[in-house]
């Protein structure tokens, strides 16, 4: 009588298939996983135009005559951005909560302003990217990227 040798384990081919299958995952989770992180840094960057705008409007209705000239925005970072940190290195630039953006504000004049929100990064093909959002005193939005809903 003759036996039979019972298989343990996985072929090569079955072991090739298993980390072909785990290397496609591995990609579309990546992408996934880097488009809701840019889509939560853009609404970092929506919070601090939002109550920079709120604080100028506050301002604005505040002085009499009305006007923007004397008004400012102000550092909402925390941590390594803080007023404190940022103090210590001399640094002007208002940032957004999480340090992510630079918030500043242009065409201040008496009766009106634009908020510019800008982030730098460098992107997956190792190219250095710069993010854009704009918002201004009539409440238009703008720049290089699309407003979170």
């Amino acid at each position: 009588m003759t036996t039979i040798d019972k298989q343990n384990g996985l072929t090569l081919l079955e072991l090739m298939v298993v980390v072909a299958v785990i290397a496609i995952l591995s990609v579309i989770g990546w992408s996934q996983y880097r488009a809701q992180f840019h889509e939560g840094t853009r609404g970092d960057a929506v919070a601090a135009l939002t109550t920079s705008a709120a604080h100028l409007q506050t301002c604005y209705s505040r002085t009499i005559p009305n006007s923007y000239t004397n008004c400012e925005i102000f550092n909402m970072g925390t941590g390594k951005c803080s007023n404190e940190a940022l103090a210590a290195n001399n640094d002007t630039n208002i940032y957004s909560r999480k340090c992510s953006w630079i918030i500043t504000f242009s065409s201040l004049s008496s009766s009106g302003y634009q908020l510019t929100a800008t982030r730098t990064y460098i992107d997956d093909d190792s190219t250095q990217k710069e993010d854009i959002m704009t918002l201004n005193h009539l409440g238009q939005r703008g720049g290089n990227v699309d407003w979170p809903r």
